[in-house]
């Protein structure tokens, strides 16, 4: 069993131990005592002394067809475990996108430059939050741009960060767009200060700083728990 985290380990132990593998066998067989049921009472519909009732059928019907809804849901949850809560970095070129990946993953997986445009395409990067586990999603700078490359990068980038479980705008004096439910933070807190923050902004980051990283990992393990716990456990 591949797990990288260990809330995935023990997701992958319950998985592996038969439980789920058990349950559709229950199924299975409570279906089949339904339609014997249900066959029967039809087959003897005709007799005089017997009075035809499936409601009783239809009642365990009904309630096994919720359950194995329920198991679906449960699923879906389980998958997105697998895959790890997805959060994608958005924000205008030169915010400190690359930069701040790079903090959160310990280790240089983007290329930092100080020229606008530098990161062309999605870059994903996993990261293991004390047990849960995130892919962390770089993404070129917001802007338009006469370059098709990079324009390339930028509709990709809004493409991530459609696809992602949560979008983190990163920017240093530019609000977030209307049409974009965002965690905002103002970067380069280092030069610019965290007590004046901006007004858009929920909170400050500083790759320089490891009291305001740490505040920013903790926001993401709590965002992060919160979209994958509830579906840990597959009854």
């Amino acid at each position: 069993m591949a797990a990288e985290t260990e809330a995935q380990r023990r997701m992958a132990l319950r998985q592996g131990d038969g439980r789920l593998r058990d349950r559709v066998e229950s199924w299975a067989d409570h279906l089949s005592m339904l339609l014997a049921q249900a066959e029967a009472e039809l087959d003897f519909s005709d007799e005089d002394d017997v009075v035809v009732d499936l409601s009783v059928g239809l009642r365990a019907a009904k309630a096994l067809a919720l359950e194995m809804g329920q198991a679906l849901a449960d699923a879906a949850r389980s998958d997105a475990m697998r895959d790890g809560f997805s959060v994608a970095i958005i924000g205008p070129p030169n915010a400190g996108k690359s930069s701040l990946l790079n903090r959160l993953v310990g280790h240089d997986a983007a290329l930092v430059s100080d020229i606008p445009g530098t990161t062309r395409d999605a870059i994903e990067v996993r990261l293991d939050l004390d047990g849960t586990p995130a892919r962390i999603i770089d993404t070129a700078g917001l802007r338009e741009s006469s370059d098709p490359v990079e324009a390339m990068g930028i509709a990709r980038a809004r493409s991530a960060a459609a696809r992602a479980d949560m979008i983190m705008w990163l920017s240093v004096h530019e609000p977030p767009p209307p049409d974009v439910t965002a965690l905002a933070i103002a970067s380069q807190r280092d030069r610019f200060g965290t007590e004046a923050l901006p007004a858009w902004a929920a909170g400050g980051v500083s790759i320089k700083s490891d009291e305001l990283v740490s505040e920013l990992l903790d926001r993401l393990r709590t965002a992060a728990q919160d979209g994958l716990n509830a579906g840990a456990d597959l009854v």
